[in-house]
């Protein structure tokens, strides 16, 4: 079933086609594109946790 949905969810936004976004306002791939392009790294909260962790029991 969940399958189902989710094949119905890409299929809709690829009939849908690209999203028009006002000037000045930017899409998330293109925000992506960016952080690729300027080596950016954005790590989410569990992967600054385990790093943490690490730095810690090295001491």
């Amino acid at each position: 079933m969940s399958i189902k949905f989710a094949d119905e969810i890409v299929k809709e936004i690829k009939d849908r086609g690209e999203i028009q976004v006002q000037e000045g306002y930017v899409t998330g791939e293109e925000f992506e594109k960016w952080l690729i392009d300027k080596n950016i790294n954005i790590l989410t909260l569990e992967e600054i946790t385990n790093n943490l962790n690490m730095l810690n029991s090295e001491e």
